[in-house]
This record gives C-alpha cells, sequence and structure tokens, in this order.
C-alpha cells in the first residue's frame, strides 16, 4: 500500500523534472505544448485520484503509512511517513485538484 501512496509526491516530481529538463534540453520538445500540458496535468490529476481513494478507504481514525527508512544508526531510525488523517487527506484533496485544474486550465 506505501508505494501507491508514495506516488503522491513522486509524480508531480516527475512531472516538473521531465517537462523541466526536456524543455531545457530539447527545442522539439518546447513546441509540443500538447504533450507537455498532457504530462504536467497527469502528473497532478493522478495524485487527486489516489487521494481520493485513500479517503474513501480511511474509515475513522488516523492511519500512519511508512514509506521508507531514511537514517539508520545504531537504535536511532528515522522513518519518512505519511499520516493520514481525515484534515491531511481533506488537504490533499484541495492541492491536488486544484492543482489540476489550473494545469487543465492553462493548457
Amino acid at each position: 500500500m506505501a508505494p501507491m501512496y508514495l506516488l503522491i509526491i513522486l509524480l508531480p516530481l516527475a512531472g516538473a523534472v521531465i517537462n523541466g529538463l526536456l524543455g531545457f534540453a530539447s527545442e522539439g520538445y518546447r513546441k509540443n505544448e500538447k504533450l507537455i500540458a498532457t504530462i504536467a496535468s497527469l502528473s497532478v490529476a493522478i495524485p487527486f485520484f489516489i487521494v481520493a481513494y485513500a479517503v474513501l478507504n480511511l474509515g475513522e481514525g488516523i492511519k500512519p503509512v511508512e514509506l521508507f527508512s531514511w537514517m539508520k544508526a545504531g537504535a536511532l531510525d528515522v522513518k519518512f511517513m505519511y499520516q493520514l488523517d481525515h484534515l491531511s487527506l481533506t488537504m490533499g484533496l484541495i492541492v491536488t485538484g486544484v492543482g489540476a485544474l489550473i494545469h487543465l486550465y492553462s493548457a
């Protein structure tokens, strides 16, 4: 389940890297506005649906989701985690939903 929640972070980052680096390196890519708009819109719209899925399956309470262990040093174990609760998921829906609509409108 955790890799699906990791996509909420990785997809927008990947879309920005793809559009940024390819746009910087290739003039032919810069002229293909529909492809750029599709990548940018999907990189924000897909996380919206992942967050919506999480909202529907949360139920009551708080669900901690461990994505990966960031640093281990002896007894210290620092983990990169999400805490899924109603407030964080509501904010996730707002941010990804509005972001997707902005990308769609600008295209």
